[in-house]
């Protein structure tokens, strides 16, 4: 058994890539007592409202679980995650947990300005036991199958509004649950969904077998549109936004061919591949960009999560590795603190939302690696939230970060 923590770094980053010096603000962590052959435990999603409140969503494991002030010494079994709550000065609002007897998965997490919090992930119901939806429980039935994916939607406060477990027919199902979610400039609840072949859905013809973004009402939950987007793709890697005019933005690993509106992407096994990728309301593309490297280089880019769209620009988070000359884009990455020129070193790249073209990229300074950091924005600045990377100095030279031996 292992202690793991989920560090929640929230870091203040400049939207742009002019003078202004960032500074620290505060740290939460949290975790607990666990093993896994799969899962990580960390933050997964994090979103603000309108007040700076953060929230957040986060894997978990099954014992020993410490929140900020809540200790609950068991879990319901497996991976479990949770969903919580800080102000914006750090003090701790709440925390939700979510799970069964089974492996349970996050999804993703979207906040409205008004602090609702809509979540999404995979809590297994059905014969093996009950699930837990925060204030929630659905009790185990005798029902043959096990239905796994769930949204739900939390008041500010952490309670839940509505909790629904869309169901398709049996011989077609949204693999590995549901996972991305974003609000519409509506503010109902917009999720990326891959479904295996023609059916109906809660009366709502699906034409074939692709990807698609489900519409929920914001108020009751209910599907009410479906629309399918110009891209096939086998590999479940794919993570969306929206803009304020419903424009559709996507970050897709290329693990196999894709077609995309009328180009076809190959996969070439030598290089790590990705895309980011804009489609109209309706699905259609409209450009995409590729952003590829090889691995174990000067050359290596890579980028990974939800993308950010703030303006004009598209925001993603991603990792070069820390070879002398490495460079995204032709802009040089420097890191003379990494452990090692293999160690990848965190990049914020910048994109135009408009045209797909790379504008600018900074980079931290850190000793290890730092994987994924989900990213969202509150008053013209960047909030970032990741699994801790030892070292870290922000603003090229001048911040340092908290050192810590754990992951």
């Amino acid at each position: 058994m292992k202690k793991t923590l989920i560090i929640t770094i929230i870091s203040i980053i400049a939207l742009t890539t002019s003078a202004q010096t960032p500074y620290w603000q505060w740290i939460k962590s949290g975790g607990s007592i666990g093993s896994s052959s799969s899962w990580k435990e960390s933050c997964a999603d994090i979103g603000t409202d309108a007040h700076g409140n953060v929230y957040g969503i986060s894997y978990i494991f099954n014992t020993g679980i410490v929140v900020d002030t809540i200790v609950k010494p068991q879990g319901f079994g497996y991976e479990d995650f949770c969903v919580f709550s800080y102000a914006c000065d750090g003090s701790f609002r709440w925390v939700k947990f979510f799970g069964s007897c089974l492996r349970d998965k996050v999804g993703g997490l979207a906040v409205d300005s008004e602090g609702n919090v809509y979540v999404s992930g995979s809590v297994a119901t059905g014969m093996y036991g009950d699930g837990y939806f925060g204030d929630t429980i659905v009790p185990q039935s005798t029902d043959q199958r096990v239905e796994e994916s769930a949204i739900i939607k939390l008041d500010s406060t952490g309670h839940t509004v509505w909790l629904n477990l869309p169901d398709l027919p049996f011989d077609y199902n949204i693999p590995k649950g549901i996972k991305d979610v974003e609000l519409d400039n509506q503010g109902n609840l917009n999720v990326l969904v891959k479904i295996l072949g023609a059916t109906t859905w809660d009366s709502i013809p699906v034409p074939g077998k692709g990807w698609y973004i489900a519409k929920f009402d914001k108020d009751n939950g209910d599907l009410f549109e479906l629309v399918q987007l110009q891209f096939k793709n086998n590999y479940d890697y794919n993570f969306f936004s929206l803009d304020t005019d419903n424009n559709i933005y996507m970050m897709s690993e290329v693990a196999d061919t894709i077609i995309l509106g009328n180009d076809t992407i190959f996969y070439n096994d030598t290089i790590y591949q990705f895309l980011l990728i804009k489609f109209s309301p309706f699905g259609n593309k409209i450009w995409h960009t590729e952003i590829e490297g090889e691995f174990n280089t000067d050359n290596f880019k890579f980028i990974w999560g939800k993308p950010l769209i703030e303006g004009d620009y598209l925001y993603i988070g991603g990792q070069t590795q820390s070879f002398p000359g490495s460079n995204f884009f032709g802009v040089p990455i420097i890191n003379p603190i990494a452990a090692s020129p293999g160690k990848r070193t965190k990049i914020f790249a910048r994109f135009n939302k408009n045209t797909g073209d790379f504008v600018s990229v900074i980079n931290l300074q850190n000793r290890s690696n730092i994987f994924e950091t989900p990213v969202t924005s509150y008053n013209n600045k960047i909030i970032a939230s990741g699994v801790g990377g030892e070292l870290v100095i922000m603003n090229q030279s001048d911040t340092i970060k908290p050192y810590t031996s754990q992951f």
